[in-house]
């Protein structure tokens, strides 16, 4: 895997940058030129800035890119072995390259990146290799996702905007065993956004180009119920998708078994086989539920014993696809999740995700020693806030807010009723020197507060860990 990933990162001329080296600076670097699609043909090196350039600016079709690359071979037939030019399609998937920019962008650009992704409704990367860390292989993505919020319609009707990777959601995830002939990931995007191709499928540009990198990625994307009346789940839900045949990676599929409600599986019937077995047979032993979609009416021997020992078991369902359009396949899931999510309470945050991780030996993108010591002081600082309150902790904060709407009511004017205006006016500029004396009065009392020792306490910090603790803060 290294291997191909430095190889990629060369095509793609990024070697200064890799890994970790391309920062926010870089990336927003005043430049006068700007890159279009006609400007790919023959050069790859442009494709990680032509990605970054559109996701940056949320343009969702940026991601998706297809360029002609011109070779020169020897023509047998022509005399004296002259040279050919022939046009030949570019090999770099859009999955490889996104992976590719995210292995060079450091932790402080992969939060801005992904936020841009979400923006765009594209999926995040979950869990992506890593080549930089010792001993470990596969890294988990958790503070890149921090700074993520998302607003929905709760069933109870009431709006809520909440963190994604503290809130506790029902995760379902997606994986196929074998080559089955309908597209998993354009039927997760049924189930999602039926008009949103959130996960790149066979049907979007270059999306059937073969894949490097990305093998064994694991993709991230939420449902977020809307005001209309007809939502598909009563509350949103976090989709996971796994990239790549399952039973070659049985690591990923671990991970996803012990996190997930419910895993729907996409099984190949013609190509099943030991390593497909014992993996369906690993999903019937997992806590949550699983739906399998068969996609034939032929299946071996060793696939009707499975199935006829897990159609036994309750929290396993079985479908068939044959004869039955992506809208059809993705409706009839979409009924059997929404019952499932309606009747459990398996709910999972990303963050409780990390232990798991942990026991599957992933790398987990904050476990640094910088952010770890950043993320416990400003726990700290904001539990002081919340459990002495912000009369105590934030005196002059809570005279600054009174003083901004006492000058807004000075422009606007809406409250002075019957009051002659000259003497309205008068009253509120002397309001506003009397919260400013009230302020210097105050002034003295934060030198006292825990909350303001603390913040300037970070001032003394190393400069990543300083950025980490002001990351966790805002």
């Amino acid at each position: 895997m290294e291997g191909k990933i430095k190889t990629l990162i060369k095509d793609l001329g990024l070697e200064e940058y890799y890994p970790r080296k391309l920062t926010r600076e870089e990336v927003f670097k005043v430049s006068e030129n700007t890159i279009s699609s006609d400007d790919l043909n023959g050069d790859p090196r442009k494709i990680p800035w032509y990605m970054l350039q559109n996701v940056i600016i949320c343009n969702y079709e940026g991601r998706s890119f297809d360029f002609e690359e011109s070779y020169l071979f020897p023509e047998n037939t022509a005399p004296q072995g002259k040279l050919k030019s022939c046009n030949v399609k570019t090999q770099v998937s859009p999955l490889d390259a996104l992976v590719a920019i995210f292995l060079c962008c450091d932790n402080f650009f992969r939060q801005i990146l992904i936020e841009k992704l979400s923006l765009c409704q594209i999926a995040i990367p979950l869990l992506m290799p890593v080549t930089d860390v010792p001993n470990k292989e596969w890294e988990l993505i958790v503070w890149g996702m921090r700074t993520i919020t998302k607003k929905w319609k709760m069933s109870s009707g009431s709006s809520c905007q909440k963190s994604m990777v503290v809130e506790r959601l029902p995760i379902v995830s997606a994986l196929r065993i074998g080559r089955p002939k309908i597209s998993k990931s354009k039927i997760v995007n049924c189930i999602i956004n039926k008009n949103h191709d959130i996960f790149i499928n066979s049907g979007c540009k270059c999306g059937n180009v073969k894949r490097q990198l990305s093998n064994g990625l694991l993709e991230i994307a939420w449902y977020l119920p809307s005001q209309k009346s007809r939502n598909a789940f009563s509350d949103a839900v976090t989709f996971i998708n796994l990239r790549r045949n399952a039973s070659k990676f049985k690591s990923q599929t671990s991970f996803l078994s012990k996190i997930s409600l419910v895993t729907i599986a996409f099984v190949s019937c013609a190509d099943f086989n030991k390593q497909g077995a014992a993996l369906l047979e690993s999903l019937h032993s997992q806590e949550g539920k699983v739906i399998i979609i068969l996609d034939g009416s032929k299946v071996t021997k060793t696939l009707k014993k499975i199935k006829k020992k897990g159609e036994a078991d309750k929290k396993v369902q079985y479908m068939r696809s044959q004869d039955k359009n992506e809208v059809k396949i993705s409706g009839e899931i979409r009924k059997l999740l929404g019952s499932i999510s309606e009747r459990s309470n398996q709910h999972r945050s990303i963050e409780e995700c990390i232990e798991v991780a942990q026991r599957l030996d992933y790398h987990v993108d904050e476990s640094g020693l910088d952010c770890l010591e950043a993320k416990q002081s400003a726990k700290q600082m904001l539990d002081c806030i919340t459990n002495e309150g912000k009369q105590k902790e934030l005196p002059l904060q809570m005279v600054t807010v009174q003083i901004g709407e006492t000058k807004k009511e000075q422009h606007q004017l809406r409250n002075i009723r019957q009051e002659n205006l000259e003497k309205y006016v008068i009253r509120l500029r002397n309001k506003v020197k009397y919260l400013r004396h009230q302020q210097l009065a105050k002034d003295q009392q934060r030198l006292e507060c825990s909350t303001y020792n603390m913040f300037t306490a970070s001032l003394s910090h190393s400069a990543l860990k300083r950025k980490y603790f002001w990351a966790f803060v805002r």
